[in-house]
């Protein structure tokens, strides 16, 4: 259980523990029994197709184009919330099995992408409309 009793697990087997390491990083992943309230679901999908439109606007970062994003509703016919989105050519990343060139090459080009949309340029709200 977390501080105000929140029911939780944590992997914490052999392997779990080994894939959590990385130099002076530890990652625990924390499942909960319950999910966040269904505000928390909105704001987060309303975040990430308001990033992707601020990202087509403001730079050259390949983005794909929201059509449509739709938050919990009684009146969506899916029952579920959702962003409706052109598909990027492409192929998904294996990390694993990339290459030590292909690796630096991808690091390459996540530096030209944080050096094109310094965080300062975003405007964080937070829930309480404070600004990050």
């Amino acid at each position: 259980m977390l501080g105000k009793g929140i029911p939780c697990t944590v992997e914490l087997s052999r392997e779990g523990l080994s894939a959590m390491m990385g130099n002076q990083n530890c990652r625990v992943g924390i499942t909960f029994t319950s999910s966040p309230p269904q505000e928390i679901h909105d704001c987060i999908l309303r975040s990430e197709a308001a990033t992707m439109v601020y990202l087509q606007q403001h730079n050259s970062i390949p983005t794909p184009k929201i059509d449509w994003a739709c938050e919990s509703d009684p009146g969506n016919p899916l029952g579920v919330d959702y962003i409706l989105m052109e598909k990027l050519d492409g192929n998904p990343l294996d990390w694993q099995a990339a290459t030590l060139h292909l690796k630096e090459k991808v690091m390459q080009q996540l530096v030209a992408i944080f050096l094109e949309c310094p965080l300062g340029s975003f405007a964080f709200a937070l829930s309480r409309g404070h600004k990050l």
